[in-house]
């Protein structure tokens, strides 16, 4: 995966009729394929055929696409138990669209995510690609203390899968070549990114830079280009501008978050929703003060563990740590983002969701 993108179709069993033909496109998926999404029986196949659907837009450079078709693809492994094992690597997918549109927090806090996920399942494929995610934002970024380290541990982890030759000629991109083993056959993507920075210094030097764009996916290019503004000009790249980031919490009809115009689906009893809603509505309080309100009286301790759990969904939902904010024991949000809730918007709310607090709100009555 990111930056070694993954063997798309290599999910499928041999002879199944979800093979994927080789001249497939995320525009023209496989028939069976897309049988399989509409009529939504088998939520594991699902998964998986959004989960490559994504990564073949993201090659593509169609990032506007390959990001809804991976945050669908999370909010069916949210919902549905036989979705879960795709869980990861659609974090991984998400984490390297997040890079590719110059939003870096947010790559972090996926691949974070994924990498978490992945070390509480023992699963060191998805823990390696995780961490060379990270370990890329932090290298374009040129942090290259934190590139490395993670660079290595995914070198750790990934070595009996394969992926050792990629990693270590992604290494070479942090430390003299000398100190990094020579490898002979890498991933064609990860040569391009060699090829990429080698074309760098060339034109560093006065020299003249051949078509490069047209020898690689566009996500490499896209990808490497934010560190390589000499190189950018020279092809007359332009990188995506990260979108300003907007988050409305959605009481009426399904409950969820719109972020950054997605919808993304919040299940349970809207206690996490409304705890969201109060601080937009109310501003920053003390975490006791907002559980008083929103969830009720009770154990000091039980009722923190509850918070803290709410919190952990809704940062989920939103792929940044720091959007929703505990700290010094008060709760506040981010002002990277822009806030809003449909709170004055008349309707009925569902049943039991926690909005006693609000004006003119009650639980399943109709809003003012």
């Amino acid at each position: 995966m990111t930056p070694i993108p993954p063997l798309l179709g290599a999910w499928v069993p041999p002879g199944s009729p979800l093979t994927p033909p080789p001249d497939w496109t995320w525009r023209r998926p496989p028939p069976s394929w897309t049988l399989c999404l509409e009529t939504r029986r088998n939520t594991y196949e699902r998964a998986a055929i959004l989960h490559d659907l994504g990564w073949a837009a993201l090659l593509a450079g169609a990032l506007a696409d390959a990001r809804a078709l991976t945050e669908e693809g999370l909010a069916l492994t949210r919902s549905q138990r036989a979705a879960r094992p795709w869980q990861g690597a659609l974090l991984v997918a998400l984490s390297s669209v997040h890079r590719a549109s110059g939003e870096g927090t947010q790559a972090l806090a996926r691949a974070e995510a994924a990498g978490e996920l992945a070390r509480a399942r023992g699963d060191t494929l998805t823990a390696s690609h995780a961490a060379l995610a990270a370990g890329t934002v932090h290298r374009l970024q040129g942090e290259r203390f934190k590139a490395t380290r993670l660079h290595y541990l995914a070198l750790a982890r990934g070595e009996a899968h394969g992926l050792a030759p990629d990693i270590q000629a992604l290494l070479s991109l942090l430390e003299p070549p000398a100190s990094v083993e020579t490898v002979r056959e890498v991933h064609p993507d990860v040569a391009y990114r060699l090829a990429l920075h080698a074309a760098a210094g060339v034109l560093s030097r006065g020299g003249e830079v051949p078509g490069l764009a047209l020898s690689g996916s566009r996500f490499a290019l896209l990808d490497e280009l934010r560190s390589l503004p000499d190189l950018r000009d020279r092809l007359g790249t332009e990188l995506p501008i990260a979108p300003a980031r907007t988050a409305q919490v959605v009481t009426l009809g399904q409950p969820g978050l719109l972020v950054s115009g997605r919808f993304a689906p919040v299940y349970g009893q809207g206690q996490a929703l409304a705890l969201l809603a109060y601080l937009i509505e109310r501003g920053s309080h003390p975490w006791r003060v907002v559980v008083d309100e929103v969830l009720g009286e009770g154990d000091e301790r039980t009722l923190y563990d509850q918070l803290r759990y709410h919190l952990s969904v809704l940062r989920s939902v939103m792929g940044e740590r720091d959007a929703v904010q505990l700290r010094r024991g008060r709760l506040s949000l981010s002002p990277t983002w822009v806030w809003s809730t449909d709170l004055s918007e008349p309707g009925v709310r569902p049943a039991g969701m926690p909005l006693a607090w609000a004006p003119g709100q009650a639980s399943g009555a109709t809003g003012g």
